[in-house]
């Protein structure tokens, strides 16, 4: 919200919507929503991070 609403980039903000996505999408969850099983949220933000790259 802050990229698209308060610095008015929202094609930044498509480009992390659609990498957020797309990491759920591959069944990477954090430990708050999945359980135990879930990772870290540095891990997933990593990931993230290598959708935008």
């Amino acid at each position: 919200m802050l990229v698209r609403h308060h610095w008015n980039k929202p094609d930044i903000a498509d480009r992390i919507d659609a990498a957020v996505h797309a990491t759920l999408s591959k069944g990477d969850y954090t430990a708050d929503i999945l359980g135990a099983n879930g990772m870290s949220t540095r891990e997933f933000a990593d990931l993230i991070c290598e959708q935008l790259s």
